[in-house]
């Protein structure tokens, strides 16, 4: 039969093998996050413009009626913004025409590009689409207004 000290030795052979089968892990600490207001702004701002993206393109060939046109993006220039979000809350509603008719709308966005032909700038072109709650669809996003400033 088994004495104690045999037991002892089988349970302690028996924990050992256990534990070197036993994958080691450990937690490695992550580096915090800076998350800073200008790098939240630029992350947003490309994520507009990303969601965006073909309705700019749409905008601009529509208004120039030209496909071959190209779009740029000054984020260097201290005069405008290239995505300005407002949004429509109490004492500050956003009201908008729209096809002949005022509306409102939940938010606006104005992208501001800057837009070529072949090299040639041809200028500062704004943008505005209204976002709009709509309880069967969803959402409502709709071009407000296309402001073209020519190049000087």
């Amino acid at each position: 039969m088994f004495t104690l000290k045999k037991m002892i030795c089988l349970f302690i052979i028996a924990l050992l093998t256990f534990a070197s089968n036993m994958p080691l892990v450990h937690a490695e600490s992550r580096p915090k996050h800076k998350h800073d207001s200008k790098g939240m702004e630029q992350a947003s701002d490309q994520l507009y413009l990303t969601l965006f993206d073909q309705r700019i393109h749409d905008a601009v060939t529509n208004y120039y009626k030209d496909d071959s046109i190209r779009m740029q993006y000054n984020w260097w220039d201290k005069n405008y913004d290239v995505v300005e979000v407002d949004q429509s809350e109490k004492g500050h509603i956003l009201e908008y025409p729209y096809k002949g008719k005022k509306q409102q709308f939940a938010f606006t966005i104005k992208f501001t590009v800057l837009t070529y032909k072949n090299t040639k700038p041809l200028g500062t072109d704004s943008i505005t689409f209204g976002i709009q709650h709509d309880s069967d669809m969803g959402v409502k996003i709709k071009m407000l207004g296309y402001d073209h400033h020519p190049k000087k």
